[in-house]
């Protein structure tokens, strides 16, 4: 954080690694009770302004935008998670949910780890800020690969307007 910012405070740097997931645990809790898709187009946006104004702060050197910034952030890594499992779940049968679970948290956190291994590594070739910069865009433009194939999929049934259901009689 120092290297970023300029401050000696350690409280701050802890600060920033609270703050992502606090806020995204609070944006679950608000957006429980909304539909999944709404959750990941809300999630995704979240992420790339988020990500975009992370890296406004390193750019300015500002905390208070880094703190904006990864508040942001946390409101989509939180929304967009919920929404994908959410979107995810119901396409498997009750009682293969479980191993449906397990395989969406493996690839979830491989490819978390993946990505901050990789920029650990470029942060030993190339410096802090320049692997910030090009890993907070590869994020962001995730997230809006994510939120343009979001929005550009048909909503599922139970969200789109209900149909009327044929019945058989017999």
């Amino acid at each position: 954080m120092e290297t970023i910012s300029g401050v000696h405070n350690p409280l701050v740097g802890c600060l920033i690694t609270f703050l992502l997931p606090f806020i995204g645990g609070i944006s679950v809790l608000v957006l429980r009770a909304r539909p999944p898709r709404l959750a990941v187009l809300l999630g995704t946006a979240c992420l790339i302004v988020g990500m975009l104004g992370l890296l406004l702060g390193v750019h300015q050197r500002a905390v208070g935008i880094l703190l904006v910034g990864t508040a942001v952030a946390g409101i989509g890594f939180g929304a967009a998670f919920m929404g994908a499992m959410r979107v995810v779940m119901p396409l498997a049968p009750p009682t293969e949910r479980s191993a449906l679970m397990a395989a969406f948290y493996v690839i979830c956190y491989l490819s978390a780890s993946t990505l901050a291994l990789c920029g650990g590594i470029m942060t030993q070739h190339l410096g802090l800020i320049p692997t910030t910069y090009a890993y907070g865009s590869l994020v962001a433009l995730l997230s809006l690969a994510a939120f343009f194939g979001t929005l550009t999929q048909r909503p599922p049934e139970a969200e789109s307007e209900p149909r009327a259901r044929c019945t058989n009689p017999a």
